[in-house]
């Protein structure tokens, strides 16, 4: 199959090659002899499948992306980003299924790739000074791409302004793959990511709580009923892994500890089925409610419509 592609090349000027007539100036006896100029890091990279994943990426961070792969089917829907890859001298190809799996990685890549560059986490303070009166989540030991990716999804639905992973040290920050944001379906877009050393997680609290952060956590056993609970509009939600749930140094800082009515038959929820049900409470109490006593839809937003167990539609 034919591979369309558009890349750019410059020649260097001004560097003296083997050969030339030029020479290097001679550096005197006790000169200060200049160092090279340090190179940049550059920012890691990331595999980004998916349609709406991928449409999210150019629709808010064009500039991130390094290059393209499609399918031909897909390549109608991203005319837009191939002209704008054209343009900027970017690569793009369309490549058959088989390349793209092999490319992407994965067999759910839904007809199109994207490498491109991704931020590093920020520090959690960073997270939470930046961000307005939202919900922020904070995942104790939630290092799954899937259960994040599926977390930003539900955050991002939700008003969520940002996410603070607690980790034990900085490699376990490298979550941001493709999986990551193929799960996120463009939600990973709009939530700032950080992370926070486990070990200090009684300073960050403490920051929080400065702030006007209430600290609500979730638990099978909790004391405090979800539904009887009256949240203000800066909540930090904490939310532990599925196997070994909130630690014990995270959960006795907390100054709500939240169980989520049902009927008891399961042990405990998928963490992002527990945060939607927290996030849902949080956005109809604060967004949907003008009184305790009225019910009020909202004026503008997004709705979900299930149009069958595999889709939705997005309406104004």
């Amino acid at each position: 199959m034919k591979k369309r592609s558009v890349v750019s090349s410059r020649k260097g000027a001004g560097t003296p090659t083997m050969g030339s007539s030029r020479s290097p100036r001679a550096v005197g006896r006790g000169a200060r002899i200049p160092a090279f100029p340090a190179q940049a890091k550059r920012p890691p990279e990331a595999k980004i499948c998916g349609v709406n994943a991928c449409l999210s990426r150019f629709s808010l961070n064009s500039d991130s992306i390094v290059r393209a792969y499609f399918l031909e089917d897909t390549v109608k829907l991203f005319k837009p980003l191939i002209r704008e890859l054209a343009r900027t001298r970017r690569a793009y190809h369309v490549v058959s299924a088989e390349e793209l799996a092999k490319i992407s990685g994965t067999l759910h890549h839904e007809g199109v790739c994207l490498l491109a560059r991704v931020s590093d986490c920020l520090r959690g303070h960073e997270v939470f000074e930046s961000c307005g009166d939202g919900p922020l989540l904070i995942l104790d030991g939630v290092l799954n791409p899937h259960n994040l990716g599926a977390l930003a999804r539900v955050g991002a639905h939700y008003g969520v302004q940002g996410a603070i992973v607690l980790v034990d040290d900085d490699a376990e920050a490298s979550f941001q793959n493709s999986s990551f944001f193929r799960v996120a379906q463009g939600g990973a877009e709009h939530l700032q990511w950080g992370t926070y050393l486990r070990r200090d997680v009684a300073r960050l609290f403490h920051e929080l709580e400065d702030r006007g952060f209430e600290l609500a956590g979730t638990s099978s056993h909790g004391p405090d009923d979800l539904f009887d609970t009256h949240f203000a509009s800066r909540v930090a939600f904490v939310l532990g892994s599925e196997s070994t749930g909130l630690s014990p140094e995270v959960e006795r800082l907390l100054t709500l500890r939240l169980r989520i009515p049902g009927t008891g038959l399961v042990e405990s929820l998928n963490v992002a089925c527990a945060a939607s049900g927290l996030l849902m409470e949080h956005w109809r109490q604060t967004r949907v409610q003008s009184s305790p006593r009225q019910r009020k839809r909202p004026q503008s937003g997004p709705e979900l419509l299930v149009t069958s167990s595999h889709h939705w539609k997005m309406r104004h």
